[in-house]
């Protein structure tokens, strides 16, 4: 059986998923993948956006505030995450939006997965 690693860190923090549950999971979700070469579950463009807004507030990023997940925030947020001593996934992992103050990393939880069901 082929492994597939899906980290879900956009709705479960820690959890890894494989096989067919991967694969069911990262096609009907959409995966993105970090600067650490695994496969995360796609964020909204609202997390993204309030992300990229953090990530200029602290001076780590002068990109677009678009929603994008582009190399730029990647790059930026790969940067918090080292500083802050968390694993530098380049994503907006709930405990990154923790760190950066972002207070509505649960509804944002939340919203995710009922968009995505």
């Amino acid at each position: 059986m082929k492994r597939t690693r899906v980290t879900l860190a956009g709705i479960v923090s820690g959890v890894v998923i494989t096989g067919a549950v991967a694969a069911a999971a990262a096609t009907s979700l959409g995966t993105v993948r970090g600067l650490d070469g695994a496969s995360y579950l796609a964020y909204s463009p609202s997390v993204v956006r309030e992300t990229q807004q953090a990530l200029e507030h602290q001076g780590l990023y002068a990109g677009p505030e678009n929603g994008v997940l582009d190399a730029a925030t990647m790059k930026a947020m790969a940067d918090f995450q080292k500083q802050k001593g968390l694993h530098p996934s380049g994503v907006p992992t709930p405990q990154t939006r923790r760190a950066l103050a972002i207070r509505s990393v649960a509804s944002h939880h939340h919203a995710s997965a009922s968009k995505a069901g």
